[in-house]
């Protein structure tokens, strides 16, 4: 059988009690009422039929557990689903993986553009951040990174890639690093430069300082530990 688009009554479905993903915050679910809200839309679930131990068929859903939460508060009476029968749980968790994942990562420099040029112009930020997974700070450092404040570069022994500063605009810093940090920055320098033609060595620098304020401050003091940490077994 061919899988169907069906509306489903809200109270026919029900969360995955497999579902591998974090529960949601109370923001996280609030920002996804709110982008319901907005879109007139909370996509189309994936739903497989399943009995319960009653012997009743039931609708478990397979991807939108969270969704479900969010358009319940928004009042849905059925949602859009695409049903795919009578399958069994491995087959359920492998399409779920597959609809779930995030197979490709973003092109941060296009993606602030197309919020610099498009979104930022017709949009508040605030309201962005209310149902957008985007904070007001990660989305601040998207127009950052779309429209750069170059006036004051910090790498030393740069200046002749750029004739548009005066001496007096130049801040330096003087870094020894071992050999490892070097190989690990021209690994990042190459990198801009082949995906978006940015060749300066102080827009390098800008730009890391940048994709390092958009990791959760949680994260980052994780991975510092853990390299203290073998640092010091070392």
């Amino acid at each position: 059988m061919k899988n169907q688009i069906v509306d489903i009554p809200i109270d026919q479905l029900n969360k995955a009690p497999w579902n591998y993903k974090t529960d949601g915050t109370e923001e996280q679910i609030q920002k996804l009422a709110n982008a319901i809200r907005e879109a007139n839309s909370c996509g189309v679930f994936m739903v497989r039929e399943i009995q319960n131990e009653n012997g009743e068929l039931i609708f478990e859903v397979m991807d939108g557990n969270h969704r479900l939460d969010a358009a319940k508060r928004e009042g849905w009476k059925s949602i859009p689903c695409e049903n795919f029968g009578r399958i069994s749980q491995a087959k359920a968790i492998i399409l779920t993986r597959q609809r779930n994942q995030n197979w490709f990562d973003d092109d941060k420099l296009k993606l602030a553009n197309l919020f610099s040029d498009f979104v930022f112009p017709e949009y508040e930020k605030d309201f962005l951040a209310s149902i957008l997974p985007e904070t007001i700070e990660s989305l601040e450092t998207l127009g950052l990174l779309a429209n750069p404040n170059w006036q004051n570069p910090i790498i030393d022994g740069d200046k002749g890639s750029s004739g548009s500063f005066d001496d007096d605009q130049y801040k330096k810093i003087l870094l020894t690093i071992p050999e490892e940090t070097f190989n690990l920055w021209m690994k990042w320098k190459n990198r801009l430069k082949d995906s978006a033609g940015i060749e300066e060595e102080y827009k390098a620098f800008e730009y890391a300082i940048i994709e390092a304020l958009n990791v959760p401050e949680d994260e980052w003091q994780q991975k510092f530990q853990n390299d203290l940490s073998h640092h010091n077994k070392n």
